[in-house]
């Protein structure tokens, strides 16, 4: 385990916005375009630790960004245990599903509707909220597993679900085009200061 953890005070070139209580961050080695990362401001180490506004900020601000970009597709996802090198929650969230992403093939511990686009569009109301801060408790006594919560086009089903991953094995692999978008530390945080004025207006 890292000694610093890069959440509790996210490097000002890499923040794009602050949603309530939730960073959104541009990813310093991003998998893809747009890679971002949604973390609460404090140190809270699983999502479910967070409080009920804290989950309301981080829906949000996901709409936010699904607003901004206005995919065809949106994944969101997130470890405990495999996967993850810090013990601060922290949600991946890509407006375009890589190519190579795998279909799991497992039972899920927890399913969730809508999906992310659908709940958005709906718009976000106190029932939604409940039911998702409801169901998340279900992970409290589970050490290692992921959550994807995915939506668009060509995607079957979508839902949010968590399921059991006992090593990390990589939820996709990349594309030759995004592997040719591999950038240096200078050009993330140039792309991540476009993205930011683009987000705000400027």
């Amino acid at each position: 385990m890292l000694k610093h953890c890069p959440y509790d005070k996210i490097d000002p070139r890499l923040l794009i916005f602050t949603e309530g209580d939730i960073n959104v961050s541009y990813n310093l080695h991003p998998a893809c375009r747009n890679h971002l990362v949604l973390s609460p401001v404090k140190h809270y180490p699983e999502i479910t630790d967070l409080t009920y506004d804290q989950v309301k900020s981080l829906f949000m601000a996901v709409k936010r960004l699904i607003l901004f970009f206005e995919p065809n597709n949106s994944i969101l996802f997130w470890f405990k245990g495999v996967g993850r090198k810090f013990k601060h929650f922290h949600a991946h969230y890509m407006p375009l599903i890589p190519e190579g992403f795998q279909e799991v093939k497992v039972d899920p511990i927890l399913s969730f509707t809508p999906g992310i686009q659908s709940m958005i569009q709906a718009g976000i109301n106190e029932e939604i909220l409940e039911k998702f801060f409801k169901a998340i408790r279900i992970l409290k006594s589970r050490e290692n597993y992921t959550t994807v919560w995915k939506e668009g086009r060509g995607i079957v089903s979508p839902v949010m679900v968590s399921f059991p991953r006992e090593k990390y094995d990589g939820l996709f692999s990349r594309s030759e085009k995004e592997k040719e978008f591999s950038l240096t530390p200078e050009k993330v945080f140039e792309r991540a200061e476009w993205l930011r004025k683009r987000i705000k207006g400027e």
